[in-house]
């Protein structure tokens, strides 16, 4: 009976193994096995924690690219502006067709600045759900920033840190050239077709342009950082979860022999238990 018993238990285990796919499911089953999984599983939840991390923080990225792209190419159209109003052929109506397009190109550079994602305004370093750029007379050039220089890191692996935006105040200046201010000075001397002054105004467009190419440079190495730390943790997973599985989860080929094994011993085991229990006193005499 005993040994009926303890095939029994080891028939009913091995049937838990295939159903449930794992061989070890508590401390008892492999007290040192489950241990080193317990520690692999922590390993795989730290991996794929940091990679939301930097799903999260790419994201913040790939809006900031897009956002810096957006404004060189506004800049490059202000370019453009100054080099035909540097031209003395103009006349008012064309200056002043033009204020109006450097006007629009303003509205839609401060749009730009004030992109947001689902943690809040790119642009506004730590102060996330502040609106970085409004339109302010005491501001320079007419725009105050209300953000702040320093910028949130997002850690994305032990010890490795990124900044997934810049800020705003770092895009708008460059060599003590304010983009706001250079936009002011173009259209009051659109308003005045003084071309002189626009003229003179080229070298500080070619500044802020190559600033911004710059930036936006900066971001995308923090992307291609991001993804190389990532493609990394995704292969030390994969590692980790062959060594996982191979401590914990069922061998279907080996439990599906034992079975059989312990399916024979049952059997043989039950057939002298009937022999025992068919036998009387009147075999013996």
């Amino acid at each position: 009976m005993k040994h009926i018993n303890q095939n029994r238990m080891e028939l009913s285990k091995l049937q838990e193994h295939i159903a449930s796919g794992r061989k070890i499911t508590m401390a008892s089953d492999a007290p040192v096995n489950f241990k080193n999984a317990r520690a692999l599983e922590q390993q795989l939840r730290d991996k794929e924690f940091y990679q939301q991390q930097i799903n999260k923080a790419k994201t913040t990225s790939q809006t900031a690219q897009q956002s810096l792209d957006e404004i060189v190419d506004r800049l490059i159209e202000l370019k453009g502006i100054v080099l035909r109003g540097g031209n003395s052929a103009q006349g008012a109506q064309a200056y002043k067709a033009l204020t109006q397009e450097v006007e629009t190109i303003q509205e839609q550079l401060i749009n730009s600045l004030n992109s947001k994602d689902g943690s809040g305004y790119i642009f506004s370093g730590t102060s996330s759900d502040t609106v970085p750029f409004s339109m302010d007379e005491l501001g320079v050039g007419g725009v105050s920033f209300n953000g702040t220089n320093q910028v949130n890191k997002t850690q994305i692996e032990e010890g490795i840190f990124v900044e997934p935006s810049v800020s705003g105040q770092a895009i708008r200046e460059v060599g003590g050239i304010d983009m706001f201010e250079a936009i002011e000075q173009t259209i009051t001397a659109l308003s005045m077709g003084d071309s002189s002054s626009l003229s003179a105004q080229l070298d500080d467009y070619d500044s802020l342009i190559n600033h911004l190419i710059d930036q936006s440079a900066t971001v995308a190495f923090e992307i291609n950082k991001m993804d190389f730390v990532f493609e990394r943790q995704e292969s030390l997973k994969n590692t980790i979860q062959a060594e996982l599985s191979s401590l914990v989860d069922t061998d279907f080929a080996e439990t599906f022999s034992q079975i059989q094994q312990t399916e024979l011993a049952f059997q043989s085991a039950m057939t002298v238990h009937s022999s025992i229990m068919n036998q009387s006193l009147l075999d013996y005499l």
